[in-house]
């Protein structure tokens, strides 16, 4: 047909085109608005353009003004990810050219399982043996179910840091939140106003950002593949969104800042501590006097404190009227 005609056809493919979301630096519809108007431009000239863009999610599921929306004329192709039989089948494939011996065929399954559980992905799935194989190497132990664990938790993190170095600080105090949340609560699903109110009591020096540009945040965020959504019917209320995290507590804690996870992780261990003696003296029917004595210490370290002010007052350090 383009023969016929004699015009000619230009095809851009953009691999991995995500990333044009996740880079806080770009503004995506200002890129895709260019890539519009270029294909209205070579049109005028005779010449066709197609663009292809390979991503993980439709362009649907991203913020893109309505310029952008009202101009492209996109038809969309899913492939289903890989099913657990022909993740295996990769592997055998992969691992019978890359090793001098043959895998234990259990290995393989135990990474071919995971990977269809939780991805779907052959490459990862291949990243998942390697690294499990440079662990067991550095080891100097045979391949095992463990050195794939470690491997799973080794490229868990590796991803997460590098998701979170291209975050920004609201962006990274929002993960943190919801790490906080999970460990605390000992929950999965976090509600926008739950992860709202507890972002809000972390944001250190700045003022928090109002609740729509959080919630924008937490849609970056599921797009990075570091959470998933559900929405669901609340009756009258309407409908509500909650998100999970697809990492481990620790390992977002720790990807935004070890310091500051590791003073969450011990407040809450001291938590933990002061609720297992209040029921151990509640059930023992000690629990009066354990109250009297914590109420005791209270008015001791009161006292302490007053006598403190009193002490800075006279000296002329503390100024009443401020």
């Amino acid at each position: 047909m383009l023969q016929k005609d004699g015009k000619r056809c230009f095809v851009l493919v953009l691999d991995e085109m995500d990333v044009l979301f996740y880079d806080q630096r770009n503004r995506p519809s200002d890129f895709l608005y260019r890539l519009v108007t270029l294909e209205e431009r070579m049109r005028q000239k005779g010449l066709m353009l197609c663009i292809i863009g390979i991503m993980n999610n439709g362009l649907a599921e991203y913020e893109l003004d309505d310029r952008v929306r009202s101009r492209i004329g996109s038809s969309e192709i899913f492939f289903e990810p890989y099913i657990e039989n022909r993740i295996l089948d990769i592997l055998k494939e992969r691992a019978s050219e890359a090793f001098a011996s043959p895998i234990d065929s259990s290995i393989l399954e135990y990474c071919a399982e995971i990977s269809s559980t939780e991805h779907g992905d052959a490459r990862r799935a291949i990243d998942l043996l390697r690294v499990a194989a440079e662990i067991a190497g550095e080891q100097n132990e045979p391949l095992s179910k463990n050195h794939v664990n470690l491997a799973k938790e080794e490229l868990q993190k590796d991803r997460v840091l590098s998701i979170l170095s291209n975050g920004s600080y609201h962006f990274r105090v929002i993960c943190l939140a919801l790490a906080q949340l999970t460990y605390v609560q000992k929950k999965d699903w976090h509600s926008t106003s739950t992860i709202y109110a507890y972002y809000a009591g972390l944001v250190k020096n700045v003022k928090p950002l109002g609740e729509r540009q959080v919630s924008n945040i937490l849609t970056e965020i599921k797009n990075s593949g570091l959470v998933v959504s559900s929405t669901a019917s609340h009756g009258r209320q309407g409908y509500g969104t909650q998100f999970k995290m697809t990492v481990t507590p620790n390992v977002m804690g720790n990807g935004v800042s070890p310091e500051w996870w590791k003073s969450i992780v011990l407040e809450e261990i001291e938590m933990q501590k002061f609720r297992a003696s209040y029921m151990q003296r509640k059930k023992s029917g000690g629990f009066g006097e354990y109250l009297l004595q914590q109420m005791q210490q209270l008015d001791d370290e009161t006292d302490a404190l007053e006598e403190e002010i009193a002490k800075y007052s006279s000296s002329g350090k503390i100024d009443d009227d401020k």
